[in-house]
């Protein structure tokens, strides 16, 4: 897969008010692997809690 973003696969994506479908916020995206990798050192950490 590549870095570039793409349609399907932005590096951010807007936040909408829903209201008046204004841009209020942008927000960076996270791959499946981003995900799996902060769960993963979420779930690390945890057991020193």
């Amino acid at each position: 897969m590549s870095n570039e973003p793409s349609p399907q696969h932005p590096r951010e994506h807007q936040v909408l008010n829903p209201a008046t479908e204004e841009v209020i916020a942008t927000v960076p995206a996270a791959t499946p692997q981003d995900v799996a990798a902060a769960v993963a050192r979420a779930t690390a950490a945890q057991r020193g809690w």
